[in-house]
């Protein structure tokens, strides 16, 4: 399921900074931007010279700054291309903080050169984040439901939603007529997941996802893939959950809405872990003089 960004050389931006090779040769440095903002967790860049000499030596870089922390972190080049390494060239850190660039730098060395081309160097990281989603829960007791009904009202209900800006997307539906909800009525609470990134997200593990369930959904709680801890108020991902086309199969719940007052509006919270890899590419022209 890996998903190559492709080549990045269309990104480029040029600094002022310079590097020296043998011979002589002054050359800048390229910046480019592989992973950029969006929905993904981090940047990346790579700082590449703008050719490489045969016979040579050269320095490049990988930088990263995630928006929000990520845990277990690791960035590995998988494919050198024609280059050799000679300083080790995968990293790993156990945590990365909001906005706390990591500069990760190799030196790779220019073989004999037997025709000028573009040498594409390929790298992955991977990584775990979370995301996070809460939405407003509202049960309306019979006489203000039907009062609201009646008056074409019921959408004046303030549903607030909050979704962190993530890869993986949180999102539930209400069925069978969606908020406000009905005291004492059967509804069912529909969980979608999506990847919204460049990268992949392979699954989502059992105990991955926990969802803080109000009191206004009562006690009777009953999801087709997680498991319901009612002292808690707790629902926790108790199946692995595939991720297919960037998607993973809907979550059902069904329950009791229950009103303790006239308008009851409560906040319902979702938590959910996941890996992340996301897979880039570099060109660097091999120039053999």
């Amino acid at each position: 399921m890996n998903k190559t960004f492709g080549i990045a050389v269309l990104a480029v931006i040029m600094t002022s900074a310079c590097v020296g090779q043998g011979g002589g040769v002054i050359q800048n440095i390229l910046t480019i931007d592989v992973v950029k903002g969006g929905v993904e967790d981090m940047t990346i860049q790579a700082k590449v010279p703008e050719f490489a000499r045969a016979n040579g030596d050269f320095n490049w870089q990988l930088v990263s700054e995630p928006v929000i922390m990520v845990k277990e972190f690791g960035i590995e080049v998988i494919d050198r291309c024609q280059f050799v390494n000679k300083t080790p060239d995968s990293f790993a850190l156990p945590e990365i903080r909001a906005n706390n660039t990591q500069i990760f730098t190799m030196t790779y060395h220019t073989p004999q050169v037997e025709f000028e081309r573009p040498c594409p160097v390929s790298f992955k990281a991977n990584y775990m984040s979370n995301a996070t989603m809460s939405t407003t829960v509202a049960v309306l007791q019979e006489l203000e439901y039907a009062q609201r009904k009646a008056a074409g009202k019921l959408d004046e209900i303030p549903i607030r939603t909050f979704t962190s800006r993530n890869p993986l997307q949180l999102t539930i539906s209400w069925g069978p007529y969606g908020q406000p909800l009905l005291d004492s009525s059967a509804n069912q609470l529909y969980i979608d997941y999506s990847n919204a990134g460049t990268g992949t997200i392979a699954m989502l593990e059992p105990g991955q996802v926990t969802i803080q369930v109000p009191a206004n959904m009562g006690n009777d709680i009953n999801c087709d893939d997680y498991s319901w801890d009612a002292t808690k108020r707790t629902l926790t991902l108790s199946k692995q959950l595939d991720f297919l086309r960037k998607e993973a199969k809907r979550s059902t719940c069904t329950f009791i809405a229950k009103a303790s007052k006239s308008i009851d509006s409560q906040s319902l919270a979702i938590t959910a872990t996941y890996r992340y890899q996301l897979e880039g590419t570099v060109s660097i022209p091999l120039v053999a003089r």
